[in-house]
């Protein structure tokens, strides 16, 4: 993390854990309005509102857009951070959009229900192969996973 004034100069430099005292000890020595950027990520809503929690002004970026940092032929987070600050210094950051709180939340379950699906669906796909894989039929019934199956079934070897 890095933190610059108005003109670009650097003030502070930090790697911080993603726990609430690390950025309140780095944060809190400043009695300006504090603006930050974060760049969307797998962790980028919990340094939002981490950085919100404790007053500072954030935006995220959209990492497909900033092309200076995409292209940069030497990528260090150092250098990605010190690029960045100057973007939003300029106001030149692409701006990704960040639903509320409780949009996000619902978001994230939604996600976690379809992965659980997509788990089950291959879980079966897989019994259904080992089943052929091995000359097992099962008696009639309407498919493997009904609820006759899962009653109790008998296997028939071929």
């Amino acid at each position: 993390m890095v933190v610059t004034d108005g003109t670009g100069n650097k003030v502070a430099e930090a790697s911080l854990a993603n726990d609430l005292s690390s950025f309140q000890e780095f944060f809190g020595h400043s009695n300006e309005p504090v603006k930050a950027v974060v760049e969307a990520g797998r962790t980028w809503g919990v340094i939002y509102d981490l950085l919100e929690s404790i007053g500072v002004a954030p935006v995220v970026a959209n990492p497909l857009k900033t092309r200076a940092i995409a292209e940069a032929k030497i990528k260090t987070d150092t250098i990605d951070a010190r690029t960045l600050a100057d973007l939003l210094r300029a106001d030149l950051i692409p701006l990704v959009h960040v639903p509320s709180r409780e949009v996000r939340a619902q978001k994230n379950l939604l996600r976690q229900r379809l992965w659980l699906v997509g788990l089950r669906t291959m879980v079966k796909n897989r019994i259904h192969h080992i089943l052929d894989r091995n000359h097992v039929s099962l008696s009639p019934c309407s498919g493997s996973f009904s609820g006759y199956w899962r009653r109790g079934f008998t296997v028939r070897r071929m």
